[in-house]
């Protein structure tokens, strides 16, 4: 039973029957085809031969955000390790495909670690990952270029798995550049490699470098409807009752939006509300308790 599934019984489980269910996929992956990570199909069909995907922009916090806090540390050992060899790929990719030194993993992979870029819409399939610090900070070194004002964006960027209107032709566009997930995760990673490094004494110089890109990323920013926005620029959306709030990610898992930034914090509240009832659910129960707003689905 996939996550897709909780659109449907949304309202007809307890929250006990929620938390006894996530814990059994989550741990699906200690035991399956010989200690792998969750896919998305929630296991793996058979042996190493299995077909089953993985999509780094959605199944990590799916599956895994919640597994420290819920005291499942133990199951997030099969994802560490995919993690591992995801970077050795990785980084192969990110010098070939892109010039670019670190490592990189695009959207979909699978049980051997895949890290190229795969074919299908831009708003998903040109999406890249990195979530293990050094090599990925790097990486996102290489990504960011100053736009118009100086400020360092992400190009080419996604907001998966929505698309925007351009302005001046009117079709449906996926890649802009700087959209509100990537300047979240980027700040974040940045952050966090910035903790390593002086908690282990290590990479000097890359951490210095950090620290001065740090305050020049594309902050957040407010929309016409009072809104988080999406992208860099204030598009409207060509589904804006979209099933993914990527954008949110600053406000859960991350906190980077939190009360004690009240302007933000309500807009990212009006962002959840306009997305109305689409969304998948667990996500959306997330997002709503981190909006203060716990009883909201």
């Amino acid at each position: 039973m996939g996550w897709n599934s909780w659109n449907y019984f949304a309202g007809k489980v307890t929250d006990k029957d929620i938390r006894d269910t996530a814990g059994l996929l989550v741990s699906t992956g200690m035991r399956d085809a010989g200690y792998v990570y969750v896919n998305i199909d929630d296991t793996w069909e058979g042996e190493r031969d299995a077909t089953g995907k993985i999509h780094s922009n959605e199944n990590p916090e799916k599956y895994y955000s919640v597994a420290e806090v819920a005291n499942l540390g133990e199951t997030t050992e099969p994802e560490i390790v995919f993690l591992h060899d995801a970077s050795v790929n990785g980084a192969v990719t990110a010098s070939v495909d892109y010039g670019f030194h670190g490592w990189v993993i695009h959207h979909n992979s699978d049980i051997w670690a895949l890290t190229t870029m795969v074919g299908g819409d831009p708003c998903w399939a040109d999406w890249p990952a990195s979530p293990v610090l050094k090599g990925a900070a790097e990486f996102a070194l290489d990504l960011l270029v100053p736009d118009e004002l100086g400020r360092l964006v992400t190009s080419p960027s996604t907001s998966p798995e929505n698309h925007f209107i351009d302005p001046k032709s009117g079709s449906r566009v996926a890649v802009s550049r700087g959209s509100t997930m990537d300047m979240a995760l980027v700040r974040q990673l940045f952050e966090n490699t910035i903790a390593a490094s002086k908690a282990l004494g290590v990479d000097a110089d890359l951490r210095a470098k950090l620290e001065a890109t740090l305050p020049k990323l594309l902050l957040f920013q407010i929309g016409s409807q009072g809104q988080l926005q999406e992208w860099s620029s204030d598009f409207k959306e060509w589904e804006p009752t979209h099933r993914h709030s990527s954008h949110l990610v600053s406000v859960w898992p991350l906190d980077q939006i939190t009360p004690s930034q009240p302007e933000f914090f309500a807009a990212a509240r009006v962002s959840e509300d306009l997305r109305k009832s689409g969304g998948y659910h667990p996500d959306k129960a997330g997002m709503w308790a981190a909006c203060s707003k716990a009883t909201r689905l």
